[in-house]
């Protein structure tokens, strides 16, 4: 879970609010604004926008910049940020208003800076999920793939306003969130790419995360109370331990560092007591990763020998490799220019 520094929003000069990601405030008069950072113990003088903000529906502090979503007089769900200068920069305000409290209309990726997934409702159209790469200064459609289909689809994701980190984004290029249909049964899907496109696969797919260093990628498959596996690719493996109304919890090890172990705790209804089960792979992944085994990733589209600037480069282990990762995954910042 991402737990934002504690942030005071002060209204002539007297403390107004205390901001918290998990609530909503609202206030009918016009606010000018001094933010204020515990953490830091720095503040930002906000210079007030040209309407007034209803209702504050979420605040978050990452990579060093606020994000804010707030509705304003005109019944409008806006996204806001804070530019280097104190002023507040509109992102959009075309974000979905039909959210409830457990769901919200934005996430910011807490690995990747200037990745912004988004619910937005433009015209008449259905909410659909956006993604943007520059800090929202544009804001492009998710792709999702279904597993027996090559032309990419738009889709609508459930968006937590409550992230859970090690769950939605458990290594830097691995995301996933559930799919979001009224009146349907929800599934998880996938993203390897970072968040800019999406896999489904071919049988529903729930409580999915991964394990080695994000070589291994797993789930339940919630109809048949089967185990599902891959490494790392679109080929699934499936064990069948569980009976079908068992009521199955996955416990991973929230750390960087490797394992290869997942704890089950299965629930069997009329019953008095719960079964813990342990899933191995080192039996399988009895080889330690060598050097050959791992690939260089960026969340940029490619990488190219010639840029301008620095850029995310991490290392990390390929697709479909049978192995044991006994190191984690190493983030490094490159510097170049043409």
């Amino acid at each position: 879970m991402i737990t934002d520094p504690l942030i005071v929003v002060v209204h002539n000069n007297n403390i107004l609010q205390i901001l918290d990601p998990k609530y909503s405030y609202k206030d009918e008069n016009r606010w000018n604004y001094l933010i204020w950072n515990s953490k830091t113990r720095q503040s930002i003088n906000a210079i007030a926008i040209d309407y007034d903000l209803h209702e504050i529906i979420q605040f978050t502090y990452l990579h060093n910049r606020y994000h804010i979503v707030v509705k304003n007089e005109f019944a409008q769900t806006c996204l806001f940020t804070i530019n280097d200068l104190g002023a507040f920069v509109k992102l959009t305000c075309d974000l979905d208003t039909m959210e409830s409290s457990l769901k919200c209309p934005v996430v910011i990726h807490p690995h990747i800076p200037g990745y912004i997934f988004a619910n937005i409702k433009r015209n008449d159209e259905k909410p659909l999920t956006y993604i943007s790469i520059n800090d929202g200064k544009y804001f492009a459609p998710v792709k999702l793939f279904n597993h027996n289909s090559s032309q990419p689809e738009s889709v609508k994701l459930s968006l937590p306003c409550s992230l859970d980190t090690h769950a939605s984004f458990p290594m830097p290029w691995i995301s996933i969130f559930p799919e979001s249909y009224i009146g349907s049964f929800q599934n998880d899907v996938i993203s390897m790419d970072g968040g800019r496109t999406w896999t489904k696969t071919a049988f529903p797919i729930l409580k999915m995360s991964s394990i080695n260093q994000g070589g291994v990628v797993y789930g339940i498959n919630p109809d048949t109370r089967e185990f599902m596996y891959s490494y790392g690719s679109n080929i699934w493996y499936s064990l069948r331990i569980f009976n079908q109304n068992d009521d199955i919890r996955v416990f991973s090890h929230d750390t960087k560092k490797p394992t290869m172990i997942i704890n089950l705790l299965v629930t069997m209804p009329h019953r008095n007591y719960s079964l813990v089960a342990h899933v191995d792979f080192s039996n399988i992944l009895s080889r330690t990763c060598q050097d050959d085994d791992y690939e260089y990733w960026s969340p940029s589209s490619t990488l190219v020998k010639c840029y301008e600037g620095q850029r995310m480069v991490i290392l990390r282990i390929k697709p479909n490799t049978y192995c044991f990762s006994n190191k984690t995954y190493e983030i490094e910042q490159l510097t170049k220019h043409c």
